[in-house]
């Protein structure tokens, strides 16, 4: 019967009842610890999900290393070329990866809020 009842209405019972049995105390502070609990996970989420990086972190270091490139010649250019080549792949798959896992903080969230 409890588990219908939102956790408003079992404290209004508990007061209801005088004394309410240990059974009843202790589901109501296990409900009010998982509501913390739920609280702190939404908030930490939130949090993870401000930590990843946007799909385009590294462009302004790319752009600055192309730059430098144009005035480079032989291989030296052909070597900042490829390491520029590499930053490029590896910036596509850390945004991605972020992207991911901003929207899945984000259902995780959505899941937790419902």
């Amino acid at each position: 019967m409890l588990s219908i009842l939102s956790y408003a209405e079992r404290e209004r019972l508990a007061y209801v009842a005088g004394t309410p049995d240990a059974p009843l105390l202790a589901e109501l502070a296990e409900h009010e610890a998982r509501a913390e609990n739920t609280s702190d996970a939404v908030v930490q989420l939130a949090d993870l999900a401000a930590l990843f990086p946007g799909e385009d972190f590294a462009q302004e270091i790319i752009r600055d290393l192309q730059a430098i490139a144009k005035r480079l010649r032989g291989d030296n250019r052909t070597d900042l070329l490829q390491a520029i080549e590499a930053l490029e792949s590896l910036q596509t798959e850390i945004g991605t990866a972020g992207a991911d896992g901003t929207h899945l903080a984000a259902k995780i969230e959505k899941t937790l809020t419902a």
